[in-house]
């Protein structure tokens, strides 16, 4: 398997598309709700004017560095401990000096689970606010699992902020911190950004790029747009998860690690796109992406006020099954995606249904089924995508016994990995409702 160093990439935007939770025969599409949606409308950006004419650089960065914010994010992950578990000295350092808890993995152990700490800085843009709280935008790879996450203000004030809402599709998430926890003097150096529209940026336009590269705090760089509508493909090195992000935008300005969630401000100092990935450097030279705010400001919007994003319909366009849809009731109890030819070539991935989750408790979870896995085969019958996937399992109803043939993910203590192939049995339980998704 191609191994992709986790420092080299920091996007979650991968070659994998639509989300499908086969949790019954009927697939159906999503709808937004709305969960106790506030009496006014948040409406997100500043209300300040904004200048006709194009600013300097200078005056850009002095205008949108109160808007900034320095996001650090912390998970705590059980590993299997086979090496590690040396001295509480070896691992502190290790874990420091290489970011994922070194120490904890690759000691001398007892292949006792252990936990793994690992701390993550990036980047996040004050978008709005409401009476009580500031809101911030960021990228959803970035806070996703995050046991902890706090943010550091212009004046390097430090305070604890709560995910409101992401969207894992489109790397989308919208953070807020309590005012009561933000001193007076801090607020009064701090700012909610202008949004503009990226449909009326153009190739060759100058941009500024902000964000904590590298985690240092704050920095800017500047570069022109290079590009529309571009698609990314990435693999996390920590879930081993592939999707595929379409519609960025792409600049030649110095995007760096940290720099995820951090802004692209067209020459008036207007938000147009929120950083979220940058080129392998083994492979290309001053190449970054970003969400354009056309595509990120209704999400978020939606996020502010209450309502909950879902995933589109199907998860994706259901022509790419050549199975039909059946009328069964059969329960399996995984979410999908599906491995696109890109992803499987670039990675070595086997094509295939990836399992993003598995229901606590489901047939899946009795069957082996485990996330990360790709399952390839049902039946005998290629599974070829998630569609594939839903159109098999709906031919089929409770009690029914089917064999899966399931790709799984294998690394050995030096860090080389391969998928596996096995077969699984699958009795199936009954979906709770024919409009389950």
């Amino acid at each position: 398997m191609k191994k992709m160093n986790k420092w080299k990439v920091f996007g979650l935007c991968a070659a994998m598309t639509g989300t499908i939770s086969l949790v019954g025969a009927g697939v159906v599409a999503a709808t937004d709700t709305v969960q106790n949606p506030p009496a006014v409308k948040t409406v997100l950006g500043s209300t300040n004017a904004v200048p006709e004419e194009e600013l300097s650089i200078k005056d850009i960065v002095a205008n949108a560095m109160p808007a900034m914010v320095s996001i650090t994010c912390t998970t705590v992950e059980e590993v299997q401990n086979y090496l590690g578990g040396g001295s509480d000295l070896f691992d502190e350092f290790f874990g420091d000096f290489f970011g994922y808890g070194f120490g904890n993995s690759y000691g001398y152990g007892n292949g006792q689970p252990q936990q793994r700490k690992q701390v993550i800085a990036g980047s996040g843009i004050i978008v709005g606010e409401t009476d009580d709280d500031l809101l911030i935008a960021s990228n959803h790879h970035l806070v996703d699992d995050a046991s902890e996450v706090t943010v550091s203000f212009i004046d390097e004030s430090v305070a604890t902020a709560e995910v409101v809402g992401a969207d894992q599709d489109n790397d989308l998430a919208l953070i807020k911190v309590p005012k009561k926890d933000i001193s007076a003097d801090t607020l009064s150096k701090i700012c909610v950004i202008p949004i503009g529209k990226s449909a009326d940026a153009a190739i060759g336009e100058q941009i500024v790029v902000i964000g904590n590269a590298l985690g240092y705090g704050q920095s800017a760089s500047t570069g022109i747009i290079s590009a529309f509508n571009r698609t990314i493909h990435t693999l996390n090195d920590r879930t081993y998860q592939v999707e595929e992000m379409t519609g960025l935008i792409q600049t030649d300005a110095a995007i760096n690690l940290g720099n995820s969630g951090g802004a692209m401000l067209n020459m008036k100092g207007e938000l147009i796109g929120i950083n979220c990935a940058m080129a392998n450097a083994a492979y290309a030279e001053s190449i970054g992406y970003a969400i354009p705010i056309d595509t990120a400001e209704p999400i978020l919007s939606d996020i502010a006020n209450g309502r909950h994003v879902e995933e589109s319909e199907n998860g994706s366009n259901p022509e790419q099954s050549s199975i039909e849809h059946g009328d069964g009731n059969a329960l399996l109890g995984v979410t999908v995606v599906t491995v696109t030819e890109e992803a499987s070539q670039e990675y070595n991935m086997p094509i295939g249904a990836y399992v993003r989750s598995v229901e606590p408790g489901s047939v899946a979870e009795a069957a082996g089924i485990r996330e990360g896995d790709i399952i390839t085969a049902l039946d005998g019958v290629k599974v070829n995508n998630n569609m594939d996937l839903v159109n098999l399992v709906s031919q089929h109803y409770e009690g029914d016994t089917v064999e899966l043939t399931v790709e799984c993910y294998s690394q050995d203590f030096g860090g080389n990995g391969n998928y596996v192939t096995r077969t699984v049995k699958a009795t199936f339980g009954k979906a709770a409702s024919d409009e389950a998704a």
